[in-house]
């Protein structure tokens, strides 16, 4: 697991900044990260069939305002897990986001602890569920091609 394909959704250019240069510290893995700074623009890239490891995505963009934008990115990609960048160090907010499909929330203060641990943690969970939705397809298939 040495490269991480990212996509970045994030709006505010500090933040996208304070983002490359926490993940650029680590030597060991690198992280190719792609940044949209709109909805659109990463629903876009996404209808594209632009595969991605981890999507990684602010809540409060200049198109979006809440956590509907997890329900549009998992409707769009390929199953990669999807990390919420939050100000809000909320519970309400951290359990919606999960039960809209986030992987995670990562509070935008504690960048520098938790951000490379969640997004490799993330990129392992989409590959372990990849490898069994493959076997769940392959199985089936098998089943339907029994005599």
């Amino acid at each position: 697991m040495n490269d991480v394909k990212i996509l970045l959704i994030e709006d505010e250019e500090s933040d996208i900044r304070l983002f490359k240069e926490t993940l650029a510290q680590y030597d060991n893995v690198s992280f190719d990260i792609t940044v949209e700074k709109t909805a659109k623009g990463a629903i876009d890239r996404l209808k594209k069939n632009e595969c991605f490891d981890v999507i990684v995505t602010d809540i409060i963009l200049p198109d979006n305002r809440d956590l509907s934008i997890i329900k549009d990115i998992k409707y769009y990609n390929n199953g990669s897990p999807i990390l919420v960048l939050s100000n809000l160090d909320d519970d309400f907010v951290i359990e919606k986001a999960i039960n809209n499909g986030a992987y995670a929330l990562i509070s935008k203060s504690e960048f520098n602890g938790n951000l490379k641990r969640a997004i490799i943690a993330a990129k392992a969970s989409g590959i372990i569920k990849r490898q069994r939705n493959l076997e769940l397809i392959n199985t089936f298939k098998t089943v339907l091609s029994y005599p």
